[in-house]
């Protein structure tokens, strides 16, 4: 009986500490920079674009398609935040009334056009490694 409880301990241990990865495939739509990608693990973190529990770079050398893979993430909700910095300054450019001038995405990829997506609309729940395609957009009226 005893062995049987440590069987089970044991699973469910494994089972809450299962560690996931994500492949990304970006489209970028501009042929030169680096597309800085971050992975928020909280509303509080996403809304302050601070503590990233994950983060990542791809060198753009041509418009395109290209591929990278976030691994060791624990199961949860996370968001996830790019963009393709253009000039490689390190930060996204916007004009004066904060509209982003480089391509940008996000997980779940919101329809929102005039402001910030909200945390909701773009959370998603990491329970098994993934695929997720993300299409960087410049931002245009409509």
């Amino acid at each position: 009986m005893r062995s049987s409880f440590s069987i089970i301990f044991l699973l469910l241990a494994g089972a809450l500490s299962a560690q996931h990865s994500i492949n990304l495939s970006l489209e970028a739509p501009v042929g030169q920079g680096t597309i800085l990608i971050a992975v928020y693990g909280s509303e509080a973190d996403f809304d302050t674009n601070e503590n990233a529990v994950k983060s990542a770079k791809v060198v753009v050398t041509k418009v395109g398609t290209y591929q990278t893979t976030l691994e060791d993430i624990p199961s949860g909700k996370y968001t996830i935040a790019l963009f393709q910095d253009v000039n490689d300054n390190g930060k996204l450019d916007t004009n004066l009334l904060g509209i982003p001038k480089e391509p940008y995405a996000f997980s779940r990829s919101p329809k929102v056009k005039w402001r910030a997506p909200k945390y909701e609309e773009v959370v998603f729940d990491l329970q098994a490694s993934q695929d997720m395609k993300l299409v960087l957009k410049k931002w245009k009226k409509r």
